[in-house]
């Protein structure tokens, strides 16, 4: 029940101070994700939530500053052909009963569903890994996007990271982008994706330049790698690969 004495059936709390997260197998099965959030009224004063829902990488939804007296946020989302949808939050204030309601979440469901499938890196096989860390939880980058996973390659220390593909993906796609404190301005860095030991993309990446979108072809590919590289000795820097999708 809410402060307005209405029963709600059907609620999710989500504890942003310990960033709570979930996430939902739609297959491509349903159209629109629509609900309510609602902020803890007797949270602290000091509480900054946010939210965001993802679908398959791509922000469908975010909200940021979310205060205790902030009021309820209905939101009506598109899903058509999702196959994960993720809703991850954090808060940047004080840890005090940082609590979000998701209230009376509905999926509405497709007659005929999607049959492509969407997989992120997190999701295959890792062969190596060189000065690489991944997280799944709510990640601001340097030009206040939002996502909701990360792979971190150190450029500096020559970064790498290979996966088993056996053929099972058409293409990748994703974005290669920047935090706001672990790269200096003015670093330039070199980001290359191969398959099957061959080069299919690659761009010089500086900070103040803004995030780079790319998709390749991996089409009969067995082996993902990405690099990560400065381009000047003895300067440091790190990218951030977001947004990754395998289809």
């Amino acid at each position: 029940m809410d402060l307005h004495n209405t029963l709600h059936r059907n609620s999710i709390e989500l504890d942003t101070s310990k960033e709570a997260a979930f996430t939902v197998s739609l297959d491509g099965g349903y159209t629109e994700f629509s609900g309510t959030i609602h902020p803890y009224y007797y949270a602290s004063d000091n509480v900054a939530m946010e939210i965001g829902i993802f679908g398959d990488g791509k922000c469908l939804y975010a909200c940021k500053n979310l205060r205790k007296n902030s009021g309820d946020l209905n939101f009506r989302l598109d899903v058509t052909g999702v196959t994960v949808l993720s809703v991850v939050t954090c808060n940047k204030g004080s840890y005090s009963d940082g609590y979000l309601y998701l209230v009376e979440p509905i999926l509405e469901p497709v007659e005929n569903p999607a049959q492509e499938k969407v997989s992120r890196l997190g999701d295959l096989v890792s062969v190596d890994a060189v000065c690489v860390s991944g997280e799944r939880k709510l990640f601001h980058d340097a030009y206040g996007l939002l996502h909701d996973q990360y792979l971190q390659m150190n450029a500096e220390e020559g970064a790498s990271a290979v996966y088993n593909l056996d053929g099972a993906y058409a293409g990748f796609s994703g974005t290669i982008t920047a935090a706001g404190k672990n790269t200096e301005l003015g670093v330039r860095m070199k980001v290359t994706i191969l398959a099957d030991g061959g080069e299919l993309w690659s761009t010089e990446f500086e900070k103040s330049e803004g995030p780079v979108k790319f998709e390749v072809d991996l089409t009969g590919k067995r082996v993902l790698e990405i690099k990560a590289e400065t381009l000047e000795e003895g300067s440091g820097g790190e990218v951030f690969l977001t947004d990754d999708r395998l289809f």
